[in-house]
């Protein structure tokens, strides 16, 4: 927890115009009363914006074979933690602005972006949408190139997953990218 709050005071710090916070409901082995301090402790810090997701396991996840256990599908304190972040946020004047739904969630619930009001973060909104091309770097980063009429995602080029591999990538690889990108923009208009 002292790393959040070291990284989010450098955040300030540094005249980050919006921040974003992303709390996670439905972690295994979290409680209600738990997760209702975190959502307390985030909305006394007043970030521009406030993301509340639920957790999801996916279908490859070593969680699923080895430690089922730990892991309910129905989602145990999940809707009460997610209801409670969800009228929290609201009187604390942030408004919802996003929603999506992820595959395996736990109680098949959803994840709402919440801000304040003229804080909306355009990349969550664009990244749902898939409207405009999104620039990714890091191991994992996926960057999107889409048609300047932005109905549809043309290409897309994967960084690797892992850090170690991206740390190991070529430069070529990586200029090949940048290339890709420019050659997108010069040709797709």
């Amino acid at each position: 927890m002292e790393d959040f709050y070291r990284a989010y005071d450098i955040a300030r710090q540094s005249d980050i115009k919006y921040i974003n916070t992303d709390l996670i409901a439905g972690l295994p082995g979290e409680t209600f009363s738990r997760f209702a301090k975190s959502v307390d402790a985030i909305l006394e810090l007043r970030p521009e914006n406030v993301t509340v997701h639920t957790f999801c396991v996916k279908k490859a996840a070593d969680i699923l074979r080895t430690d089922s256990a730990i892991y309910t599908r129905g989602g145990g304190d999940t809707p009460k933690s997610v209801s409670y972040a969800q009228v929290k946020c609201q009187n604390a004047g942030y408004l919802p602005y996003y929603i999506y739904r992820q595959k395996n969630t736990v109680g098949n619930l959803e994840n709402v972006g919440f801000s304040l009001p003229g804080c909306e973060g355009l990349y969550n909104i664009f990244i749902m949408e898939e409207v405009h091309s999104i620039f990714a770097c890091g191991a994992g980063g996926m960057t999107k190139l889409v048609k300047t009429d932005g109905k549809k995602i043309m290409q897309r080029y994967a960084y690797p997953k892992y850090p170690y591999e991206y740390l190991a990538m070529e430069r070529e690889k990586i200029e090949e990218h940048f290339k890709a990108i420019d050659d997108f923009y010069k040709t797709k208009g």
